[in-house]
């Protein structure tokens, strides 16, 4: 039997300082393969913008970020039944 899946969006806007490429999931641990990492919009290329790093739950920058650049992260974790819902809404303005 199949494990079900969430998938989650995570904003790490707040998390861009102009330094640091390094940016931890909260909603992890993710399943490798999933990450979908967003700059100002646009998708990023896994491993030629950003390289997955799931034994830490998060990922590394091939750039370093702006402040106010906008940092977004979506991945599917195991849904293991916790009771409240876990997908969010995927950023579209519907």
């Amino acid at each position: 039997m199949v494990a079900p899946k969430s998938t989650i969006t995570e904003d790490l806007t707040d998390s861009v300082d102009g330094v640091v490429t390094a940016f931890a999931i909260s909603g992890g641990p993710f399943i490798p393969g999933t990450l979908i990492v967003e700059h100002n919009g646009l998708r990023l290329r896994p491993d030629f913008d950003y390289v997955e790093e799931p034994t830490y739950d998060g990922f590394v920058l091939c750039f370093v970020a702006r402040v106010g650049d906008a940092l977004l992260a979506q991945f599917e974790i195991e849904d293991i039944g916790v009771g409240f819902p876990l997908i969010v809404a995927s950023g579209l303005d519907c």
